[in-house]
């Protein structure tokens, strides 16, 4: 994933892959496997958002409608159904 955002020019050509994937890591790993109701979507969008000014990264705009809409499923989803794992329902 770090590579990939090098690769695309979204940080600086410069940046240390290996700290921004940790970063990523760091971020993302504490809410895998977990069910919708133990997850904060705007807590981790927060982490993101200081991750990417931390490594200078471009915010790109689909992204941000990306997040956009994983907010409003955070807020569906703890209404309907709390228990859900969103990492096994989305697994093909």
């Amino acid at each position: 994933m770090a590579e990939l955002h090098v690769d695309s020019g979204w940080v600086p050509p410069d940046t240390n892959v290996e700290d921004f994937e940790f970063a990523i890591r760091t971020v993302c790993e504490p809410i895998f496997e977990k069910p919708l109701a133990e997850i904060s979507f705007g807590h981790v969008l927060l982490n993101l958002f200081n991750t990417a000014r931390r490594f200078n990264m471009e915010v790109q705009p689909q992204l941000v409608l990306l997040q956009k809409t994983l907010l409003y499923v955070e807020g569906v989803g703890r209404q309907l159904y709390p228990q859900l794992d969103l990492w096994k329902t989305a697994k093909p």
